[in-house]
């Protein structure tokens, strides 16, 4: 999957350095990472040179269609802003730089997916100048917030080998919709079983919700019905007995009801979850997934998964981008959904809304392109690994 395996080594004599002015940039060597800190409402500036830090010529070329950062962080929410520059030269007179959205890091370990898309090159250069250039050296500009300082634990800045991806499907809740448009458009386009559902047992065979039956339909055509908790409990802010009992719960309904192929798929409510939740689901379950934005890697956190999230704005070219990039890129993708509409969106539209139409030319889309669309069971069994290549 990347382009190489072995970490960082930061002990080499000029493999690294702090180019900014204030935070401090620390060789770990207990951890086997490069400690960056910057201290509240300031960036600092770790640089390394890739041939004193990896022994390898060469860090990008035209294979690779995307670039992992790889870092550990206990303080996700209080990184302001991530970029990662890569240059030309040692001196930083030819670069340009990725920018990671902030808000969308996780607690522990991140593998945060880099697309060309995402690089600005600078005045007079191109993409292409880069793609089959000799990277001498790589930059991560780490800013924290107003409010508390911010760390990560650099462990190694990488290409992905382009390939085949995975695309998921998915929608949280059990709405009608589901069953009846999402899960439908996939069916018919030929992409068999592929829907993926959380459900929340409490609402099963209410008004706007599915039914037991259509569930059943679901599960024998080989979707994928995921664990929501059993009354939709945000779990970040339950005592962890309350989060044991409402994920035991719904885990025992599902394979009660006869739709036990994954209850240990545990879908976060809303995206909220704390460390009980995550030490819960690593003892018990098998994946955790969050509302965290973003593409994954194949060794990405299996309890942290990121999604990208079908918001009522979200254009049609904005995900087929995401399908392009997951088709041949060697990531993968899950979206996610709530409502469908059959209208144009505007200011007034629920957040949880996206457009039937458009979901349907997206499909058609994947279709096309030959897309690796699969269930989040196939996504996990087949694209996720748990170790390096």
């Amino acid at each position: 999957m990347v382009l190489y395996k072995k970490k960082l080594n930061f002990a080499v004599a000029g493999s690294y350095s702090n180019a900014g002015a204030t935070g401090t940039v620390v060789d770990d060597t207990t951890n086997g990472v490069l400690t960056v800190t910057a201290p509240m409402n300031t960036t600092t500036r770790a640089r390394v040179t890739t041939a004193a830090a990896t022994n390898m010529p060469t860090l990008l070329g035209s294979n690779f269609g995307a670039f992992r950062l790889k870092f550990t962080t206990a303080t996700p929410n209080s990184i302001k802003t991530l970029s990662v520059y890569i240059s030309l030269d040692t001196a930083y007179t030819v670069s340009g730089y990725f920018k990671v959205s902030a808000g969308n890091f996780i607690l522990g370990l991140n593998e945060v997916v880099l697309g060309w898309d995402d690089f600005v090159p600078p005045a007079g250069k191109t993409v292409d100048d880069f793609k089959m250039a000799q990277i001498l050296s790589w930059q991560v500009s780490l800013a924290s917030s107003a409010t508390e300082a911010s760390t990560i634990g650099l462990i190694s800045f990488d290409g992905i080998q382009k390939g085949t991806g995975a695309v998921v499907f998915m929608a949280d809740d059990g709405n009608v919709e589901q069953f009846t448009i999402m899960h439908q458009l996939l069916q018919n386009a030929g992409f068999l079983g592929a829907m993926t559902v959380a459900i929340i047992p409490a609402k099963i065979n209410t008004p706007n919700y599915m039914t037991a039956a259509q569930l059943k339909e679901m599960n024998r055509a080989g979707c994928t019905i995921g664990n929501h908790t059993f009354n939709h409990v945000i779990l970040g802010d339950a005592t962890e007995a309350v989060q044991r009992q409402e994920l035991s719960w719904c885990y025992d309904w599902l394979n009660d009801s006869g739709l036990g192929n994954c209850p240990d798929y545990i879908i976060y409510p809303q995206g909220n979850y704390n460390q009980a939740t995550l030490n819960i689901v690593r003892t018990k379950y098998v994946i955790g997934r969050t509302v965290k934005e973003g593409m994954i890697t194949p060794t990405a956190d299996k309890t942290q998964l990121k999604i990208i999230n079908l918001l009522p704005g979200v254009t049609f070219e904005t995900v087929k981008k995401y399908i392009d990039r997951a088709t041949t890129d060697g990531v993968g993708v899950i979206f996610l959904m709530h409502r469908l509409m059959e209208n144009e969106p505007d200011a007034n539209t629920p957040t949880t809304f996206w457009v039937t139409r458009r979901l349907k030319d997206v499909v058609d889309y994947a279709r096309m392109r030959g897309a690796p669309v699969m269930n989040l069971k196939s996504f996990v069994t087949t694209f996720l690994k748990d170790n390096e290549e």
